[in-house]
């Protein structure tokens, strides 16, 4: 079965698709690590080697590995800002476990040395220099791996891999400015004026309440950008849409996971679709709905998007020698029911649905590899009465010179 999201019309990358900025993400991760560890190097006396940590994040994300597109609109500072926002976290959460294993450490070694002088042993040991260079190659370690993830992370907000559709941040850039301004001003201000407070306490007992109110305010005000901002990428594959892919494979057709055409008017209808099946003779557009809950009903939304799904890629099927076949759109639902909105729906617009309401049945075909078996089932669930031929032979190509990618 073929998982890599292929693309509809040979292709790398999507005509028009952008460049993905490589140096501005790795100095957005770098810069996130810089503001997270921020307050624990204060906190050790060790300012200085935060530019080191900062290049060593912004190296680990450079050196990720997503390095292309099919994206076709470029990202705007602002939206590079708040995907950036996310990456703080992981870093102030390294920075709190740093402080926790240095005052460990700190604790140790400082025993040992009392210990020693207990025992008549001089020991001119630096305490907390030992505790520090002990603890900073894992933390710089570990500050290149998240620099990595930060990179991952907002590779996947800003750079959708639907040709066409904008990132989850453009909404909030474009139509909740003043929500975004007044959020980051509350927050700002509350971080000043809680520093403020505490910076002359820490000055009266020569502890750093401060800084360690700094530490855990960046922490969790980081908590909101990391978790909540959505990505549109690719869904990855699911058990329900391998039984319904089977099936199809078994019956002679061509089948290709998440069907991209690399036009930017087309691919955003296609982003709940889970593959495309065709022959010379037939085509259909599959979505596949599984739901563990029998109270659960699948609405006339998904009948429409599917059915506007299945019309664009006729429409590029029919500029293209892949299939003459017009594409059907085909539903298949794995439990649950059909609402009553979506009764009324295929009444006025047909739409082909196939209906596996026993779990078991699902088991049993992922589990089996008999033709025959495969195909009977087709033709009970999906409703395929003709069989064209036998599947392709794995790794063989495809039969049309413009074939699925």
């Amino acid at each position: 079965m073929d998982d890599t999201g292929p693309r509809i019309g040979a292709a790398e990358e999507a005509i028009g698709s952008v460049e993905v900025n490589r140096l501005g993400l790795a100095l957005l991760a770098g810069l996130a690590a810089v503001v997270g560890l921020a307050p624990a190097m204060l906190i050790l006396g060790r300012p200085q080697f935060l530019p080191i940590l900062g290049f060593v994040a912004a190296l680990g994300a450079f050196l990720s590995s997503k390095r292309k597109t099919v994206a076709t609109y470029r990202p705007t500072l602002p939206e590079f800002l708040i995907s950036g926002s996310g990456g703080i976290f992981l870093q102030a959460f390294l920075a709190v476990l740093w402080l926790l294993l240095y005052a460990l450490l700190y604790g140790i070694i400082g025993l040992v040395v009392a210990f020693a002088g207990w025992l008549g042993l001089a020991l001119t040991w630096d305490v907390a220099a030992i505790a520090f260079i002990a603890t900073l190659v894992p933390a710089a370690v570990f500050v290149a791996i998240w620099g990595s993830v930060a990179y991952d992370n907002m590779f996947d907000q800003l750079y959708p891999s639907v040709p066409g559709v904008r990132s989850p941040m453009h909404g909030w850039v474009t139509y909740r400015r003043r929500v975004l301004v007044a959020a980051t001003v509350i927050i700002v201000t509350l971080f000043a004026v809680g520093v403020w407070l505490l910076g002359g306490v820490s000055r009266r007992t020569g502890f750093p309440f401060d800084l360690l109110f700094a530490q855990v305010y960046i922490l969790v005000s980081s908590i909101a950008p990391a978790s909540l901002i959505p990505t549109t990428q690719r869904p990855k594959p699911s058990a329900a849409a391998d039984v319904a892919e089977k099936l199809f494979a078994a019956s002679g057709y061509e089948v290709r996971r998440y069907p991209q055409t690399m036009q930017t008017e087309i691919d955003p209808l296609l982003l709940n679709l889970d593959f495309v099946a065709f022959t010379q003779e037939h085509a259909f557009a599959v979505e596949v709905k599984s739901q563990g809950d029998p109270s659960q009903a699948v609405g006339w939304e998904t009948a429409a998007s599917l059915r506007a799904a299945a019309s664009a890629l006729d429409r590029f099927f029919r500029t293209t020698d892949l299939t003459p076949a017009k594409v059907e759109p085909l539903l298949l639902l794995i439990g649950g029911t059909l609402s009553e909105s979506l009764r009324q729906f295929l009444e006025e617009e047909p739409l082909r649905v196939g209906h596996i309401p026993d779990a078991s049945v699902v088991d049993e075909i992922l589990a089996t590899d008999d033709s025959g078996s495969l195909r009977t089932w087709a033709h009970t669930y999906l409703g395929l009465t003709e069989v064209v031929s036998d599947p392709p032979a794995a790794g063989s190509e495809t039969h049309a010179s413009g074939g699925l990618a």
